[in-house]
């Protein structure tokens, strides 16, 4: 039996017993799991999970009804005080106020 550091046995059957076991270290998901389904996701460069790892939209647009008599009166327009505006639209606002946003749609 090979010895190594502090008495651990060293030895090429205890390496590949610790490879080989399911989960040879409690708490920490083994790496064939990454980027799999039912694993966890892997990070691309900027440390951000990668699109084609995000779930899918899975309910048509149809299926949303009645979101705007839902949000009616949920937050009165004395809230919006301070708020600049935005216009969205291919025409340049005529008079528009410092701090407004023009989102041009051409």
């Amino acid at each position: 039996m090979a010895i190594g550091v502090n008495g651990v046995d060293s030895t090429a059957s205890k390496l590949a017993e610790h490879v080989a076991a399911a989960s040879p270290h409690s708490g920490h998901e083994i790496t064939i799991r990454k980027g799999s389904i039912d694993g966890y996701p892997a990070l691309n460069g900027d440390s951000k999970m990668p699109l084609d790892q995000l779930p899918g939209h899975t309910h048509a647009e149809g299926d949303v009804v009645g979101l705007t008599s839902d949000l009616s009166g949920k937050l009165p327009a004395s809230s919006l005080s301070g708020v600049n505006t935005i216009t969205v639209g291919t025409t340049q606002p005529s008079n528009p106020s410092v701090g407004d946003l023009w989102i041009d749609t051409n």
